[in-house]
Order: C-alpha cells, then structure tokens, then sequence
C-alpha cells in the first residue's frame, strides 16, 4: 500500500482521500503531493462530490512533509510555500469543495 486512495460516496456525495503510507506515518513526499493534487483535479472535475474528507491510514494522520524531499527544495521555495502547500504554491485555496481532515472517522468537522 502506497501513496493516495481517492473514492467516493455517490449517496452522500462525500469523496474520501485516504493518505496510505503507514509506514512512514503518512508523510507527505513529491510523489505524493502530487498524487493528491491529482486526486483533487479529478474530483473537482465531476459534479459527483460536495465534500471531500482527507484522513489516513493508522496510525498516524499526518507526519507532515518527507525532510529529504522539504531538504531540496528549500534553496528554491520558501518553507512558508512547503508547508502550506506541500510544495505547490499554485495549488493553494485552489478547491472549490469543503475538505475536512480526520486522524479518526469521529473528528470529521466540516465548516459552515
């Protein structure tokens, strides 16, 4: 198991994006950065899905960005555009749907 699953729910119209690399706790690498950009295109470009809710597989959500990856491209971009886009300042505020991110299915929140 590796990288992104993107499915979606066509009854509630809720699309689940599950990062899937446990063994790096979820780690967001440039692979996957881009797999999740990909993932986001395709589901923006249905009309299939309100809502989108990001979450991973245990046990961790998120670990953050892969250090070797953030490393090389630190003498190019700023940490500020890592960080708040996992290496793609074009991409940020870019979704038109609500996203929602959960360490567990009980802390779903989605905003007003």
């Amino acid at each position: 198991m590796a990288g992104i699953q993107a499915n979606i729910d066509d009854h509630t119209r809720v699309a689940t994006v599950t990062l899937c690399e446990p063994e790096r706790r979820n780690a967001i690498s440039h692979e996957m950065a881009d797999q999740i950009r990909e993932a986001f295109d395709a589901l923006e470009a249905g009309e299939r899905v309100g809502a989108v809710v990001v979450t991973g597989v245990p046990p961790a959500f998120c670990a953050g960005a892969v250090l070797g990856d953030l490393a090389q491209v630190m003498p190019t971009r700023s940490r500020s555009n890592w960080t708040a886009s996992c290496g793609r300042p074009e991409n940020r505020g870019s979704a038109s749907e609500p996203a929602a991110a959960a360490d567990r299915s009980d802390d779903v929140r989605f905003p007003d």
